[in-house]
C-alpha cells in the first residue's frame, strides 16, 4: 500500500471559478518514480451518505523501474454537486477527508 498524507478536499467559491467543482489533493510516497499514481471516482455501488463521495487511489507498477524513492502529489478536481461535506479515497490509500470551503 501507498503510503500518503496531507490530504484535502475543498470547493472553489471564488468569483468566476467553475463552481461548485470539488478539489481533492494529498501527497504520497513511492518506491520508485517508475510508479504511477492517479485518483479516478471510486464504484461503491449504492452508498446511502449522500454528502460522501469516494475516490479510487490507482497505481500502475511497471515489471521494471528505478528504486529511487519519491513523493509526489496526486490530485483531482471534477463536477459532483455542491453538497459533498466528505471524501472517501481508498484503494492504494485509505483515509477520510472532511471538504471545507476553499484553499
Amino acid at each position: 500500500m501507498t503510503e500518503c498524507r496531507d490530504w484535502s478536499a475543498w470547493y472553489n467559491r471564488m468569483p468566476g471559478a467553475d463552481d461548485p467543482n470539488l478539489h481533492v489533493a494529498g501527497t504520497c510516497s513511492k518506491e520508485s518514480s517508475s510508479i504511477r499514481l492517479w485518483l479516478e471516482p471510486g464504484n461503491e455501488g449504492i452508498v446511502d451518505e449522500p454528502d460522501l463521495f469516494v475516490l479510487e487511489l490507482k497505481a500502475e507498477r511497471p515489471d521494471f523501474g528505478d528504486t529511487q524513492y519519491v513523493e509526489e502529489s496526486v490530485s483531482w478536481e471534477g463536477n459532483v454537486g455542491e453538497d459533498i461535506k466528505r471524501v472517501r479515497v481508498q484503494g492504494e490509500a485509505s483515509t477520510e477527508v472532511p471538504v471545507t470551503e476553499a484553499q
